[in-house]
This record gives structure tokens, sequence and C-alpha cells, in this order.
């Protein structure tokens, strides 16, 4: 991976984690998202994209969970594709969930070979965020690549 690669990961990362963070600022979808997966204000958030491997969010969320007094870690995911950029979130705990409504899943229990992508097509393939739904100003200031 170039230096380039590296850089252009890490904005992506860093535009996930914002864009989860101000998600979070909306008090009924605070609540809602805390009540349904677990979710705390202490709890981590490892951002990726929608190609990582789980094992690179495994080898960050892991450690993140054990250092924390949190039940699960929240895992935003970025998937730009055909110029639309969506957000999907979902927990990752130590033990995972038995309440059906969340999508929290154990930690241990997903192939560290496949993508974040297919970890989302297969637990939750409508739970997304238009990005444009989130926040007018923060769309338009977002610049896809061609």
């Amino acid at each position: 991976m170039t230096d380039m690669d590296r850089q252009s990961r890490t904005k992506l990362r860093l535009a996930t984690t914002r864009l989860f963070t101000l998600r979070l600022r909306d008090e009924a979808f605070r609540a809602k998202f805390a009540a349904s997966s677990g979710w705390t204000p202490t709890s981590p958030i490892v951002p990726c994209e929608y190609g990582t491997l789980f094992g690179e969010v495994y080898a960050t969320a892991l450690p993140a969970l054990e250092a924390s007094d949190a039940n699960v870690a929240a895992i935003p995911v970025l998937r730009i594709k055909d110029r639309t950029v969506k957000l999907h979130v979902l927990t990752v705990g130590a033990k995972g969930s038995d309440d059906d409504a969340t999508i929290s899943i154990g930690i241990n229990s997903i192939n560290h070979n496949v993508t974040m992508g297919q970890v989302i097509e297969t637990l939750a393939p409508n739970k997304t965020w238009d990005i444009r739904d989130l926040d007018p100003k923060i769309s338009h200031q977002l610049s896809l690549p061609d």
C-alpha cells in the first residue's frame, strides 16, 4: 500500500467517524440506537470502508472493547458506489445479542476473510443511511472520486 493509499484510507475513516458522530447528535436517533444495540457513549467506534476485511476491524475492535467498560463497539461502514455515499452501522460485542431487533453479533462469530460489505449485505441489507439524509451541508461538501 502506498503512502497515498494510506492517506486516502485515513481521510475516509475520519469522514466516516465524523458522519456517524453527526448522526449521534440527533437525540431521538441516539436514544433509539442505544436502546436497540447496547451502544453507550463509551462504546468504541471503529470506522472502516465497505471493502475492509473483517479481520482488520476485529484487530482494532477487540482490544478497544477489552479496554473499555462498553459491551459493544459501533462499526460505521462507508460505502461509495456509483457516486452515492451510504453509511451502514452495525455493532459487535464480545457475546452478541439475543434481541432479534438488534444488529449486534459476537465479534468472534465472523470469518476474518470476509469484507465488511459482505457482513453488511448478509446481516442488515436494508440498514443504510443515505448521506444526503444525514446532513445536507456535509453531503454537499463531500467530494466523491470519479
